[in-house]
């Protein structure tokens, strides 16, 4: 998950977490999970307890006790959000799913390979194993619940080396003014 601008800083502290900026677009992180404005995201499954968020170099990290790393940081193309997995699924499908709940942006459209909330574009997803081997990978969204599923088939883990990296993008487009 990037926000497409220039490069940002380095995580700074605020009440109850970090924030990170890139090109005037702020993301902040606490134990409820990342802020973009008035989209919140909030990683529910791999269920665990909420984590504090960790200030790692010029990351901000969430460690989970599932084996699951979701991180935070300002890079060149922006704000990048990534997902390291170290364990292969316990899910009776044997599907690698990363399940989150999305709130706080009306007006979400599917945009084919993309949804987007508001004037916040997620899309681009990519994943790929330690070997560098990309993987397929697939975004669900729910209405209903307001949850947002990235998917990995079982089919696709069955060669793949740990751990794997999954990486959606997040972006402002030049006609929201972003």
């Amino acid at each position: 998950l990037s926000i497409l601008k220039d490069a940002g800083g380095a995580p700074q502290v605020v009440p109850g977490g970090f924030s990170l900026t890139a090109a005037g677009v702020t993301a902040r992180f606490t134990s409820r999970g990342v802020e973009v404005g008035d989209w919140h995201y909030a990683l529910i499954a791999p269920p665990g307890p909420a984590r504090l968020p960790e200030r790692l170099g010029r990351r901000v990290v969430y460690r989970r006790p599932s084996g699951v790393t979701e991180w935070y940081e300002a890079a060149e193309g922006g704000l990048e959000q990534g997902f390291t997995v170290t364990q292969r699924p316990r899910s009776p499908s044997g599907d690698l799913v990363l399940l989150a709940e999305v709130t706080g942006v009306a007006g979400l459209e599917n945009g084919g390979d993309s949804l987007v909330f508001g004037p916040l574009r997620y899309g681009d997803l990519k994943a790929w194993d330690a070997t560098g081997r990309l993987l397929p990978a697939a975004m669900e969204w729910d209405d209903a619940t307001r949850t947002l599923a990235l998917r990995i088939h079982q089919e696709a883990l069955a060669g793949a080396e740990f751990p794997v990296t999954i990486d959606p993008l997040l972006s402002l487009p030049a006609w929201a003014g972003g």
